[in-house]
């Protein structure tokens, strides 16, 4: 945990600077924050299921992406796999972000800036899912953004984790442990 946030204090000192020496001096220019959420959600199951939900045929729960319709959403939950959504058949698409850490099926970390991409904004998340006492498992993220950090950025990356864990996962992990179609 400290060399994260001194990762993060360096990167903004350093982003800073880079500002600063090309001529942006007005403070309102640039505004470097670091802001941690937490979300999480119950999912009636096992810790191995609930990671399988989550990190396998994502697109039957994932509903944010880049493209209307896309050819293809992917999460390759190992070491240096990638969350992507693929545009066509052509390599066209965008990453959404990079598996940096995998435990199944206890904890998934993602660096990057999910639907943010093209901010100056820099995001990890990390799920975690552990076994509650009486059955079923609680699935946590902590998400630690950044950069260019301002209360609509935090907001709505607040409002886009209750939406996916609550709103989406939460019931589809439902259906899947009661056996009903996706």
């Amino acid at each position: 945990m400290f060399g994260l946030r001194r990762a993060l204090l360096i990167s903004a000192l350093v982003a800073t600077t880079a500002c600063r020496s090309k001529g942006a001096t007005n403070p309102e220019d640039l505004v470097v924050r670091t802001v941690t959420l937490d979300a999480a959600a119950m999912c009636p199951a096992t810790p191995a299921e609930c990671w399988g939900w989550f990190t396998q045929d994502i697109h039957l729960w994932w509903d944010h992406t880049f493209s209307e319709s896309p050819h293809a959403l992917v999460l390759d939950a190992r070491v240096g796999g990638s969350f992507y959504e693929s545009f066509d058949g052509k390599g066209n698409g965008a990453e959404h972000a990079r598996v940096i850490y995998a435990q199944a099926p206890e904890m998934l970390r993602l660096d990057g800036p999910l639907g943010l991409s093209g901010l100056s904004v820099h995001l990890v998340h990390e799920l975690r899912f552990e076994a509650v006492a009486g059955g079923g498992t609680r699935v946590q993220v902590r998400t630690q953004m950044t950069g260019a950090v301002d209360d609509e950025v935090v907001g709505a990356v607040r409002g886009v984790w209750q939406h996916f864990l609550v709103e989406r996962f939460a019931p589809y992990a439902e259906a899947q442990a009661a056996g009903e179609p996706p």
